[in-house]
């Protein structure tokens, strides 16, 4: 189960020291660049091929619950950073909406693709259910 997580802490790791200013590989422009391009341009394509192949109208019905949970989980966060306004406000100045938002989707990220391919791993009830890959089915589950 360690092995995907490894791999993205390694990664991380290589990319943190691309982009450290002792190493030098990357400039802020260069960082900024980068990163504009992930997230526009392989980030929806990646995601639309996962979709397209693993999601149909029966697998929609049956992961009703996933969007059900992102809703909650972006509604306790946003719970949470008001009330973190609402205590320690008058020390974030202008920051306020930037906590906000963090709490509101902070755990929202690339973070449950490594955690899928571990539930593979371990063999959870979960993804054992259908025929087929288990990596794929589990990616198509994180990016619907």
């Amino acid at each position: 189960a360690g092995g995907p997580i490894l791999k993205v802490l390694f990664i991380s790791a290589v990319g943190y020291m691309a982009a450290s200013d002792r190493v030098g590989l990357l400039k802020p422009s260069q960082l900024s660049s980068f990163s504009k391009m992930t997230t526009i341009i392989f980030l929806p394509p990646f995601l639309f091929i996962k979709l397209s192949n693993n999601v149909d109208m029966g697998r929609v019905f049956e992961w009703w619950t996933i969007p059900c949970f992102v809703a909650l989980n972006i509604l306790f966060g946003i719970l949470f950073g008001r009330a973190l306004i609402h205590f320690w406000g008058h020390r974030m100045g202008g920051n306020k909406g930037v906590v906000l938002a963090s709490c509101a989707i902070g755990n929202v990220g690339q973070l449950p693709l490594a955690l899928a391919a571990a539930a593979c791993n371990d063999g959870l009830p979960k993804f054992d259910k259908r025929d087929g890959d288990c990596d794929e089915d589990a990616i198509a589950m994180v990016c619907f």
